[in-house]
């Protein structure tokens, strides 16, 4: 008998929630990451997927989405549990049997929030069961995990038990951490209404702005937020640090530093992932300076265990895979510009799915203070490019994903490549769009020069390509038929 109660303390007082430490915390902070419409559910017959990094906040959004939902229904019909402890698919139909039993009154929809659940092997046989046996009529199902791996068994072992939700609401969602965009307008005021007047807090207004952009057109409002110049460069040069984990920018703002104990807890969290995966975290760690070292530079997986003890390139590519599963780390692989696919064999750009995850991991092998030499990669001329670039290819691909037309089938670990002309000239980004392609060049300077567009050049003549973006570090303006746009611009629009 499992003591469902202390799990759901609404079913005796619907007010108490408010006074949990999660939602207190969350409505204290000046950094509360609310992805809002995005990640909205239907009320209907449906099993949803919750994914996402830990620490970026899951059980937060359904604590808050148990608020929402207490506004509308009955508190019976909420039911929340996190499987910290159970070890097997028979577990989890007990668990979800003893509710539908306890809750045998209530009438109406019933909302069941299963966190934590890829701990869990196998879950999925267990949803399947009580689906196939017709037990979750009436409910409609949320299970977050902190993988993509389980996303994937999921579609496998579920299919066609999970319901049929519309066109634009994938069953699997996920919780990345908060982009630029998002960071901004919850740090200053005065920005976010700003964004709100020129309509920019829609995200229609801003994929219209992007694809203008992507022909070399700037839109007029860009002009008119260099207004804000200065306190964007500032909350850029922060957000660099502190990445969009909400608990780390939140005390970055508020104490102007980050405690080593809050690196060590990204540490131990990842390596827990990996564990969960079945992954060598020791193994896992031991590639990672080198993927720092690499960053933005196209690598081999063999070139990535130079250093290192491991002696096989396919231990190095289960590696990077297992961080890739765990949202901690993206590949971008080479654009084939004439099958219009992907080059797996070919040499790939290893990157940090947020800025924070490289700090951490990278400040991980060293006894330094960990808060100053994270402080000093954001701002050194010699790392900055590269991580500016690895922010941008981050935020490209939730603009590629944005500008999907079938999200149900959108593979969020291949949404943006790069492209290399056979005379070895570089464009960092660049996803199909319709019959086109973005182009997204990253030459964080003051100055671009002529030389500097070589690679849009060259994709122009190899593929008769349009346009393309060049993020800059403070210029804007148009040149060669390209755009230029500073960083603290073109990251709003993510």
């Amino acid at each position: 008998m499992v003591d469902l109660t202390s799990y759901n303390p609404w079913w005796s007082n619907p007010t108490i929630l408010a006074e949990r430490p999660l939602v207190k915390r969350w409505a204290e902070s000046r950094i509360r990451h609310d992805p809002g419409p995005r990640l909205a559910f239907q009320h209907d017959d449906l099993v949803y997927s919750l994914r996402g990094p830990r620490r970026v906040g899951k059980t937060t959004f359904l604590m808050r989405e148990v608020q929402n939902l207490l506004q509308a229904i009955q508190p019976q019909n909420i039911f929340y549990y996190s499987f910290e402890v159970e070890s097997n698919p028979v577990d989890v139909v007990n668990v979800i049997r003893e509710y539908l039993a306890s809750s045998g009154n209530a009438t109406g929809r019933r909302f069941l929030l299963l966190d934590e659940i890829s701990h869990v092997k196998d879950w999925q046989k267990a949803i399947k069961k009580l689906w196939d046996m017709g037990e979750l009529v009436g409910c409609t199902i949320i299970v977050t995990d902190s993988n993509s791996t389980d996303a994937q068994a999921a579609a496998e072992s579920m299919h066609g038990r999970r319901g049929a939700p519309g066109p634009d609401d994938p069953l699997d969602k996920i919780l990345f951490p908060a982009s630029f965009g998002e960071y901004v307008e919850l740090a200053s005021p005065p920005i976010k209404k700003a964004l709100d007047n020129f309509s920019l807090l829609n995200p229609t207004e801003r994929i219209k702005i992007f694809s203008s952009l992507c022909t070399g057109d700037i839109d007029e409002r860009l002009y008119r937020l260099l207004t804000f110049r200065p306190d964007l460069e500032s909350h850029l040069k922060n957000y660099l640090v502190s990445g969009g984990i909400p608990h780390v920018a939140n005390e970055l703002i508020a104490n102007n530093t980050i405690s080593p104990a809050t690196y060590a807890q990204c540490v131990l969290s990842i390596k827990a992932d990996l564990s969960l995966l079945g992954s060598n975290a020791a193994r896992a760690f031991r590639i990672l300076p080198n993927i720092v070292d690499t960053l933005g530079t196209p690598v081999s997986w063999r070139s990535l265990r130079k250093g290192t003890d491991t002696t096989n390139h396919h231990i190095v590519e289960e590696s990077i895979t297992a961080l890739t599963d765990s949202f901690i780390t993206f590949v971008l692989y080479k654009y084939d510009s004439e099958k219009k696919l992907p080059k797996y064999d070919a040499p790939k750009k290893v990157y940090f799915g947020d800025p924070y995850f490289l700090h951490a991991l990278k400040s991980g092998h060293t006894d330094a203070d960990l808060f100053s030499r994270s402080r000093h990669r954001a701002e050194s001329p010699r790392h900055l490019p590269a991580l500016m670039e690895q922010v941008v290819a981050s935020h490209a691909a939730r603009l590629a994903f944005s500008m999907s037309k079938n999200k149900h089938m959108f593979d969020h670990a291949e949404p943006v490549y790069y492209w290399r002309s056979r005379s070895g000239r570089e464009v960092d980004v660049v996803f199909p769009v319709r019959d086109d392609l973005a182009a997204i060049l990253v030459k964080y300077k003051n100055r671009i020069r002529a030389d500097d567009l070589r690679g849009l050049f060259d994709l122009r003549e190899e593929t008769g390509s349009k346009g393309g973006i060049v993020v800059t570090r403070d210029t804007l303006g148009t040149q060669s038929g390209a755009a230029l746009v500073p960083a603290f611009l073109f990251l709003l629009l993510a």
